[in-house]
């Protein structure tokens, strides 16, 4: 049986890419990483003299090449440092979109390779206007309408595993959306004045993972999927990685309503409208997909440039009108797709030695071979379960919090259940690995029911403090409230103490004689969970109150008073200090 190794890092390339924005953005100042050059222009002569194919070859080459550049910068130590890659990536994105009647294939006359150049506008709103202008005719793989005299089939495979497929670009293109919004999301400062903000890029990503998604399934409607599965009544026709991506897009539009307290919901007939396959049933303990089948595509309007563009896209009503529940609901639709088709590598299967590339997940889970590790496939399914995980408790409703803790917790049971086997034919000496899976199961349930618990008490807590007289409804209603708090606050703290067990608490004494607490996830969690329980205990019930208040002092919990007494004793020590550094 093989060792299952931690995942490997791509050696990167010392070429930053050759495609990169000369849009004029300058790169912040807390990133270290240059602009890369912009791809040297060619004059038509000189595109005659180059060898076709080629030259759009190298051109794809590339812009996955930037791209592997900045899903490597974004994995590393310091994720900021990838913003000036991502801009230069939408910048080539957006110029071969407006250039190409068809972004998907790479156009192989000389008359088609010299338009590359033209009508490029190098403006900050132009890097930004993700539309196609109504000039260019954008002909979907497999219409009856495609020239055959400006666009060709691409003569081979850009790399060793994988020929370009029609979902490649807008992949590349949407997750580039995605990531570079997860940033600026997180460091608001990086963000340019004149780029729109992340919930803007981020629905905007969405409109491309819809295109990949469409042209991939034209290209392969009448052939063998590349992920070839059969769920309920057709076959599926897409990708894992582009199904758990779109899922993420939508995850991220769901906190952001979420946050503003914007739970409208969106009329059933107009979610149709935008996915009308979103139905899904139970299988293996996974909600399945029903078939995708394309809608006819509307006429596109002549005066909208846009709609010219992405006729389906733009012809529904944009998914940033979907309530939180409804954007949720399509995201577990593409995430357990995505965990469907995801390969599924054998246990006792020598792991592949080629170095994936890099995505936006914090993972290695894209990668152009065939097959993964199964390390990798349940880093993939925690990241999955983890995504969803914070936005549970955020819901005003209880019945929807519940629905979809049960639903992240069913991830995490596919995970443990994945990992069970897994775990069992690992080497000896692998006890770490095990021990390591385990504790994430048991940190991500136990943090998953303890946010609905602790968030069912302060609403008790609110009603009882706000209803000073409480008829015979309100006081039912309170007690149902503390009573199913209290059953969500006890099994979380069952999975947070599952997790001690594998990770003991450890103190660590100093040179100085003070004691501090090494690092530890689960404690502070254990702690709100133990005083959270003592809240809901009957007053009069002493003994079961001393008794949680003295599990939380053991997980390093200290009263307001004790903690007054350390300050001023600190205090102390620093004037003593100072004292006895004015002496000598």
């Amino acid at each position: 049986m093989q060792e299952i190794p931690p995942p490997l890092k791509r050696a990167r390339s010392s070429a930053t890419g050759a495609l990169v924005s000369d849009s004029g953005a300058e790169p912040s100042e807390s990133t270290s990483i240059e602009e890369p050059k912009k791809i040297k222009a060619q004059t038509e002569d000189e595109a005659q003299l180059e060898d076709e194919t080629e030259l759009t070859t190298q051109t794809w080459e590339d812009l996955k090449e930037l791209w592997e550049n900045a899903m490597d910068e974004f994995e590393g130590s310091e994720p900021a440092s990838a913003v000036p890659l991502l801009r230069g990536l939408i910048f080539e994105c957006d110029r071969i979109v407006r250039n190409s009647p068809d972004p998907n294939r790479p156009l192989q006359s000389s008359s088609a390779n010299s338009t590359l150049n033209q009508n490029e506008n190098n403006s900050d709103q132009a890097r930004w206007d993700l539309s196609v202008p109504s000039n260019v005719s954008v002909t979907q793989v497999g219409s009856t309408g495609r020239s055959s005299n400006t666009i060709k089939e691409h003569p081979g495979p850009l790399h060793p595993g994988q020929a370009l497929s029609t979902f490649s670009f807008f992949h590349i293109y949407g997750t580039t959306l995605l990531t570079l919004a997860d940033i600026f999301d997180q460091v608001p400062d990086l963000a340019d004045p004149s780029e729109p903000s992340p919930v803007i890029i981020n629905a905007k990503s969405i409109d491309f993972f819809e295109k990949a998604l469409q042209g991939y399934q034209d290209e392969f409607a009448e052939s063998e999927p590349r992920s070839p599965i059969l769920v309920g009544e057709g076959r599926i026709a897409s990708d894992w990685r582009l199904e758990i991506a779109w899922g993420r897009a939508l995850v991220r539009l769901a906190r952001q309503k979420l946050e503003d307290g914007d739970e409208e919901e969106l009329p059933k007939e107009r979610v149709q409208s935008i996915n009308p396959n979103a139905k899904a049933g139970k299988a293996k303990g996974l909600m399945k997909s029903k078939k995708r089948t394309r809608e006819p595509e509307p006429e596109p309007e002549p005066a909208s440039a846009s709609a010219s563009a992405f006729p389906t896209v733009l012809a529904k009503t944009p998914v940033s009108l979907l309530s939180p529940r409804q954007l949720l609901t399509q995201a577990a639709d593409h995430f357990q797709l995505g965990i469907l088709l995801m390969p599924r590598p054998s246990p006792s299967a020598t792991p592949s030695p080629v170095e994936p590339i890099k995505t936006p997940f914090r993972d290695p889970v894209t990668s152009f071979q065939p097959t993964l590790t199964s390390h990798q496939r349940l880093k993939n399914i925690l990241e999955i379960a983890t995504s969803v995980s914070p936005l549970v408790e955020k819901f005003s409703d209880q019945k929807e919090r519940v629905r979809w803790a049960t639903w992240t917790g069913g991830i995490f049971d596919q995970l443990e259940m994945e990992a069970s086997p897994l775990l069992a034919s690992l080497k000896d000496g692998a006890d770490e690995q095990k021990e390591d899976w385990k504790f994430e199961v048991a940190l991500g349930k136990g943090g998953l029911w303890l946010g609905l618990g602790s968030r069912l008490s302060e609403e008790f807590e609110t009603s009882v403090e706000e209803s000073e007289e409480q008829d015979e409804a309100q006081a039912e209603l309170n007690e149902s409230r503390r009573k199913e708090a209290r059953e969500l606050l006890q099994k979380a703290l069952g999975y947070l103490q599952q997790g001690r067990k594998i990770r003991p608490r450890i103190t660590i004494v100093q040179d100085c004689g003070k004691e501090e607490d090494e690092e530890d996830e689960i404690g502070p969690l254990l702690v709100e969970g133990y005083l959270t329980l003592s809240g809901l205990v009957d007053s009069d019930d002493d003994e079961e109150i001393e008794r949680l208040e003295g599990l939380a002092r053991n997980e390093g919990w200290v009263e307001d008073g004790d903690d007054e007494e350390d300050g001023d004793g600190d205090e102390q020590d620093e004037d003593e200090d100072e004292e006895d550094m004015s002496i000598d």
